[in-house]
């Protein structure tokens, strides 16, 4: 009856249409039914609606909800005949239409929700993840903005989420399982499924906290969500939960847990019948007693018996985990194998170099951790043969699998939009480098060692200040629009009470902020896509890149990278190299001892003997095998603890204190390759010193008064000239607002390398400047920023990117050179050096050659033995380029002069001129 119904009013209304135009309400209903019946082939329907299409035009209702409807529903009959191209076409036409007339109130901008996640179907049918992800994204956005479409937005967060810990993006991961858990919060009752997308978010979420190292963190929510679910006795759930706790445990050593846990886990997950727990479980029973008990036997029952139950992606953790106790037996044959079991669980017969060229088709994701630990275990395999069996070949193929590994790491790298995501990939692959620096040393391969060197720092610096290069000023200046507001967002969100509507609201806010941010960086990469391919595929810096680019102007770089069990260091001159391992026990000692001396004026003055002793054995240690010019320049790369090298004691034969400083010119850089980079520099910038003194403080800071900065500030005057803010003038908004034009920036302030912000800061006469608050409008014409100030060279250390201070954010805007404090320096020595220092760059000098010289008058000139310590000088460092900076003061009185010889002139020919 129903169908004769629906027939007569068809037959009605398509006799009575004016011009062949369907009804409205005709077409909408027929469009519904039409989706809604299983009787109808998908054939028909697609020709049936397409006709309706080609009348619609002549409607007087056409760019309304019932047109993207039938957009919408025609692209997805598309996909049926798999016509993807058409599919995706349709839908699009969709989604324009409705942005398009968005203000109207005959669209339903609602209907976008479920085209997006349509799209996301569509190009995951056609195996286009970066497309798929976006479209997931627009439908979170479009749900969040529009407050409707959960049903989709929570699925599309789940699969996000998923995604994001496959490639190892964790910190993305917990904001988006926040932002899941917070939609769920407010929508209590009107979601479907609540519960299981609720432990699906978390369970993601605490898994992300545990690779993280957040252990802390990850024990409170869990043990919080076991009693929650012990008390309501849900049995499925706590599988999951079990299985994380025995996670945190293992992290912790705490073996006997981690097994106790694992075996309720497996014990649940066996009676709900999910397989993939059980491998789980099993698989993290092995690991507890092969990697905390040592128990070899026992982890391979456990790792066997897991096999019967594994997924693919973990059948290839399993293999590599059975692989791994082999290697701690020496049986290297069978590691070998089953490392190699592991690889045909991708695909029979795959290799490591595979996975540069496609992705691993069985998988349903790229499951970054187990195929990087699958790596890296191969490849220490390898050098562990080596040391036993002494044969070259093993050390070659190690070297060649971490370089492998090494490139697996930039793809899952570039796939990663967050900064602190890409830094825990560097933190974490620090064994990698150290290993393969290990391995190169054995070979005794200088070059292959220099590769790794390089890679292990710095690396995320040098596409920072590549990526602004190739930026217009208009896409970085609306970026930096958006990161404002988002830290405006991040700020007010740790204000406001968890799980409020308020905090809900202000997340989701964010969250689309984000969106925003990350639409505006790939439009900015899309305009110039080459080179951004060209920038990820750029290789390292070679040794012959740096004899002729970097040293012609310079003697010696000097390169050290301070792992777990050895300190390397490797030197490169114009014509030789040396690469030499130091025992780790004797350099911390060393380096430590010589800090506590240096950093301490009484303990100088106390036991000066014993500072020399100390500071001599340092440059021995370091300096042994090198072949060091008598003087010249020299540039050194650090890693780890921070410390002057000038400081160094050289020779304790002359019957007087011979310091480093005397005979080099000494530079720090954060790479060789940060030293290749190609900085903008402003050859007609006259500004010269942009100079900020607030003298005194907010009293709010609790900080004394800097008295005679401002007066420091007029005798650099001097030399260049000098636009000073002082006092109630050195506010923060006036340096942001004008350092960017000025080729040196000279402050004067405290600062410090911690806060309640947990994060550098700079004080001015207002208010403070954190780290995360100095982000770039533009791209400066500044040359050089001289931070007068406390502990401005020191900040959070990541290990593989170096130290997180004002330094490394103003070279990531392009600065190329920075002059910093590694301690709290003697004001009135701090203003003595630096105004020396400009006085050998207005004479034309290199600015590590004009420092060394400041220094060196610094310490000629004293009359106060007790200030020529090393305390009062060595703290500052230059770090970066070492250019000369032309931007001389214009001299008054040379125009007086040659006004007053044309005066003469013509005072004498018109003389002249009257005589005759």
């Amino acid at each position: 009856m129903r169908i004769l119904t629906f027939f007569i009013l068809f037959c009605i209304c398509s006799q009575s249409l004016p011009g062949q135009c369907p009804g409205r309400d005709f077409l909408w209903n027929r469009i519904i039914y039409l989706r809604d019946s299983s009787e109808t082939p998908k054939e028909e329907q697609l020709k049936e609606l397409s006709g309706y299409l080609e009348k619609i035009n002549q409607c007087p209702y056409k760019n309304d909800s019932t047109q993207t409807l039938l957009l919408q529903r025609i692209g997805w009959l598309y996909s049926t005949q798999n016509d993807f191209y058409n599919a995706i076409l349709f839908t699009s036409k969709s989604i324009s239409l409705i942005n398009k007339y968005i203000k109207s109130p005959a669209t339903s901008p609602k209907q976008m929700i479920k085209s997006y996640w349509n799209l996301n179907l569509l190009y995951d049918s056609l195996k286009l993840p970066e497309k798929k992800m976006a479209a997931l994204d627009s439908c979170i956005n479009a749900s969040i903005r529009l407050k409707s479409g959960y049903e989709f937005s929570i699925e599309a967060i789940a699969r996000r989420i998923k995604q994001l810990f496959e490639r190892g993006d964790y910190y993305q991961c917990i904001s988006y399982a926040n932002l899941g858990e917070s939609i769920l919060q407010n929508n209590l009752g009107k979601i479907d499924d609540a519960i299981t997308f609720s432990l699906d978010y978390f369970t993601w979420k605490i898994n992300a906290l545990i690779l993280l190292n957040k252990t802390g963190e990850a024990e409170g929510l869990v043990k919080s969500k076991i009693s929650e679910c012990e008390h309501i006795k849900s049995i499925a759930h706590l599988g999951a939960l079990y299985g994380l706790y025995a996670t945190i445990n293992s992290k912790r050593k705490n073996g006997a847990n981690a097994i106790l846990y694992n075996k309720k886990s497996f014990q649940i997950n066996r009676q709900i019948k999910f397989s993939t727990g059980c491998a789980e479980a099993l698989n993290n029973t092995g690991r507890a007693y092969a990697e905390i008990l040592h128990q070899n036997k026992m982890a391979l029952l456990f790792y066997f018996k897991a096999l019967n139950y594994a997924d693919p992606n973990e059948a290839l953790n399993l293999f590599d985990n059975i692989g791994k106790v082999y290697v701690t037996t020496e049986n290297f044959d069978s590691a070998f194998y089953f490392f190699q079991k592991a690889l045909d669980n991708i695909e029979p017969g795959f290799s490591e170099t595979s996975l540069l060229k496609k992705n691993p088709p069985s998988f349903e994701a790229d499951f970054t951790n187990y195929i990087s630990e699958l790596l890296l275990d191969k490849a220490d395999a390898w050098l562990k043969k080596y040391k036993k069996t002494n044969d070259s070949k093993a050390l070659k193929e190690a070297i060649q699998v971490y370089k492998t590994a090494d490139a697996f790491f930039d793809n899952v790298k570039n796939t990663q939009a967050e900064i602190q995501s890409k830094l825990f990939w560097k933190t974490n692959n620090r064994r990698l480098y150290e290993h393969a620096i290990e391995a190169s040393y054995y070979i005794n391969n200088v070059d292959a060692a220099f590769y790794f060197f390089e890679k292990s720092r710095s690396v995320l610096l040098n596409e920072q200040i590549n990526e602004q290069k190739a930026m217009s000023e208009d896409d970085i200046a609306r970026q930096a629009q958006v990161k404002k507001t988002i830290l405006e967002l991040e700020n007010n969100l740790q204000k406001i009470t968890v799980g409020s509507n308020e905090y809900s609201a202000l997340q989701q806010q964010l969250f689309n902020i984000r969106q925003q941010l990350e639409i505006l960086e790939n439009t900015a990469k899309n305009k110039q896509p080459f080179y951004f391919v060209r920038l990820r595929d750029t290789a390292s810096i070679t040794i012959g890149q740096v004899r002729n680019n970097i040293l012609k102007q310079h003697d010696l770089l000097v390169e050290i990278f301070a792992g777990d069990s050895a300190v390397y260091v490797l030197s490169i001159s114009g014509k030789s190299q040396s690469f030499v391992k130091l025992n780790k026990l004797f350099y911390d000692s060393l380096t430590n001892q010589y800090l506590a001396f240096i950093t301490h004026p009484e303990l100088l003055n106390k036991d000066f003997t014993g500072f020399e002793n100390i500071s001599h054995q340092l440059f021995q240690l370091l300096f042994q095998k090198i072949a060091m010019p008598p003087s010249g320049r020299i540039i050194i790369s650090p890693d780890g603890k921070s410390f002057p090298f000038e400081a160094l004691v050289t020779n304790m034969d002359l019957g007087q204190t011979n310091y480093f400083l005397y005979n080099y010119a000494c530079s720090y850089t954060y790479s060789a390759g940060y030293l290749a980079n190609e900085f903008y520099i402003n050859s007609n910038n006259s500004n010269g010193v942009l100079g900020i003194a607030p003298v005194k403080f907010n009293e709010s800071f609790h900080l004394p008064a800097l008295t005679g900065s401002d007066a420091s500030l007029q005798n650099i005057n001097t030399a260049f000239n000098t636009n000073s803010f002082v006092f109630d003038k050195a506010t923060k908004n006036n340096f942001l607002q004008n350092f960017s034009h000025y080729p040196i920036i000279q402050l004067y302030t405290h600062a410090s390398e911690t806060s309640s912000n947990n994060e550098p800061v700079i004080y001015f006469a207002d208010s403070a400047l954190y780290l995360s608050e100095l982000i770039a409008s533009g791209k400066p014409t500044t040359q050089l920023v001289v931070l007068s100030a406390c502990e401005t060279a020191n900040g959070k250390l990541y290990e593989g990117e170096g130290i997180f201070n004002f330094n490394r954010a103003f070279a990531a805007m392009g600065i190329p050179a920075a002059v910093s404090n590694l301690w709290a320096v003697d004001n009135q020595s701090t203003y003595r050096i630096t105004e020396l220092f400009y006085k050998y760059l207005a004479e034309g000098l290199p600015t590590d050659i004009a420092l060394q010289k400041a220094k060196m008058a610094f310490i000629k000139t004293l009359t106060s033995k007790e200030k020529a310590l090393p305390f009062f000088w060595a703290g500052t460092v230059l770090t970066g380029r070492v250019d000369t900076i032309q931007c001389k003061r214009e001299r008054p009185w040379m125009m007086l002069l040659l006004l007053f010889t044309l005066i003469v002139l013509a005072l004498f020919l018109q003389r002249k001129y009257i005589i005759k």
